[in-house]
């Protein structure tokens, strides 16, 4: 597939679930006003694809250095990116201003295009680990767990023990070798 096709087959599945999440809330009144994020990783060999809506996030750690591929569709980013101080900006850094499920018409994937190599660990998560947990803390723990599913452990304690209350999804791919 070329990356036309690809932006094609995932702008068809954004509008079918936005179709379908805006169906269940008309027949369900009380669910109005609420949305979700979506962050996913596709992995074909060397070559990944991180699909992203919302505030969830992508990060890469590749040769002790972790990089964050998403950017975070928020009113709190917007106003960071404009200049606004930190102290303004974060009572709004939870404030969505793409998700599914909202009432826009508009709903548009982040799509971005990502080289792995053997040894390099995918980490997707949601703000509920971003929110408590800093980056550089992430990276530790990323340099310093060789098990995925300790990474994930240990993560989601951390974010925990920093007063995580908000849902907290914590998925690690360690990339183990080129096919």
């Amino acid at each position: 597939m070329d990356t036309q096709q690809v932006h094609e087959r995932i702008d068809a599945y954004v509008s079918e679930i936005q179709k379908t999440l805006l169906s269940v809330i008309e027949q369900n009144p009380g669910l109005a006003g609420m949305g979700t994020t979506w962050t996913s990783a596709h992995v074909f060999a060397t070559d990944t694809i991180i699909v992203h809506i919302g505030d969830s996030r992508a990060y890469l750690y590749s040769d002790s250095n972790l990089h964050l591929i998403t950017r975070d569709q928020t009113l709190g980013q917007d106003m960071a990116d404009a200049g606004l101080p930190t102290r303004t900006v974060k009572r709004f850094r939870n404030v969505l201003t793409n998700s599914l499920g909202s009432q826009s018409d508009d709903v548009q994937a982040q799509v971005y295009h990502v080289q792995i190599h053997p040894g390099d660990r995918l980490l997707l998560c949601t703000d509920g680990l971003n929110d408590k947990v800093a980056d550089s803390q992430i990276a530790d723990v990323l340099k310093s767990v060789s098990t995925a599913q300790a990474a994930c452990d240990k993560l989601l304690n951390c974010a925990l023990d920093g007063g995580g209350r908000d849902n907290i999804t914590v998925v690690l791919c360690d990339v183990l070798a080129s096919v």
